[in-house]
């Protein structure tokens, strides 16, 4: 595992580059849980090997604590390494679609914690959804698709980590309200059929 911390557009950006192994955040002296975003980056030998254990290590210490759960709202983004000469989207890649289904098995939290101003998020959706389809088949399943996964799935978890984190009910209301104007302000929900 390689640690970067960076300064992107003003403000500090924490990156964890997830390859054999994670160092627990919560004993770091690089990583401050109250205040740097945090970029989780997935290798693409642990996509290959499916071994999700390093980036569920890094994600589970999110929720080690209220405090730390609450100061990382919205603030973790994901992104796969090693995928940049690969022609396909990473939605079209089985075993990266293996890796986060795998990944969102254990950790479903990722609308509290992505962030809605980065492209994470739109790469674990689109994973969760059938890919391949016609313009006419992803206007008529995706919307289920998507429609199923928040109910039965992420907005459950979205409510379980707010109270975790203590948030008020106008603050759930408005992380959720942000959570879904995200996730359907893209009519292909993040998939080009060009």
């Amino acid at each position: 595992m390689r640690d970067v911390c960076f300064n992107l557009v003003g403000m500090n950006y924490f990156i964890v580059v997830c390859s054999r192994g994670f160092r627990n955040m919560s004993t770091s002296t690089d990583f401050q849980p109250f205040g740097d975003p945090l970029c989780i980056v997935v290798s693409r030998e642990n996509v290959e090997s499916a071994n999700i254990e390093p980036v569920l290590e890094a994600l589970k210490s999110l929720i080690k604590s209220p405090q730390i759960a609450r100061a990382n709202m919205e603030k973790v983004d994901i992104a796969f390494d090693g995928y940049n000469y690969d022609n396909r989207e990473l939605d079209e890649i089985e075993e990266v679609r293996n890796y986060v289904f795998d990944l969102d098995d254990k950790f479903p939290y990722w609308l509290f914690f992505l962030s809605k101003n980065l492209s994470g998020l739109h790469i674990i959706l689109r994973c969760s959804l059938l890919p391949y389809l016609t313009d006419e088949a992803i206007a008529e399943m995706h919307p289920k698709q998507i429609q199923d996964l928040l109910t039965k799935r992420w907005l459950p978890a979205l409510y379980q980590v707010s109270e975790f984190a203590g948030l008020s009910e106008s603050e759930d209301h408005d992380l959720m309200d942000r959570s879904l104007t995200y996730i359907w302000q893209d009519p292909n929900h993040g998939v080009d059929n060009t």
